[in-house]
C-alpha cells in the first residue's frame, strides 16, 4: 500500500495511508472536484475461498442496487471498482472508489447505498 500511495502522490500529493475497521486504505485528502479521480483504495478482509468473495460481491451489488453505483440508462460507469487479489493463501477484495460526479439529468441516487455496498464487500 505504501508503494501505491507513493506512486499516487507523484501525480497529486494528496494521498495518505491508514487503517479503518481492520482494513488497510489509501485516501485522497483533496476535497471537491467535478471529475472522477481516485478517492479511496481499500483492502478488505481475506478469505481462503475466492468463490466466497465473489458471492459476497454479488449479494452486496444486488442488495444495494442504486444509480450511485452506475446505470445503464443513461449510461454511467460505476465509481466503485472491485478486484480480488491472492496473497499467499488468501484472497482479498480491493475496492477502488472514484470521486462521484453525475450529470444534472442523472436519476436520483443514494450515496448511502454506495457506502453500504463497500462496507459489505470489505468486512
Amino acid at each position: 500500500m505504501n508503494k501505491i500511495c507513493e506512486t499516487l502522490n507523484k501525480i497529486s500529493n494528496t494521498y495518505s495511508t491508514g487503517k479503518e475497521n481492520n482494513n488497510v486504505k489509501i485516501k485522497n485528502n483533496q476535497k471537491g472536484g467535478n471529475y472522477p479521480c481516485i478517492r479511496e483504495i481499500i483492502i478488505g478482509r481475506g478469505d481462503s475461498n475466492w468463490q466466497n468473495l465473489l458471492e459476497k460481491i454479488g449479494t452486496a451489488s444486488h442488495k444495494n442496487c442504486d444509480p450511485s453505483l452506475g446505470s445503464g440508462k443513461p449510461r454511467m460507469a460505476s465509481p466503485v471498482y472491485v478486484s480480488i487479489v491472492k496473497l499467499k493463501d488468501k484472497y482479498y477484495p480491493i475496492i477502488t472508489e472514484l470521486n462521484s460526479y453525475f450529470p444534472y439529468e442523472y436519476p436520483r441516487y443514494n450515496f448511502q447505498k454506495k457506502s453500504y455496498f463497500i462496507r459489505e464487500v470489505v468486512l
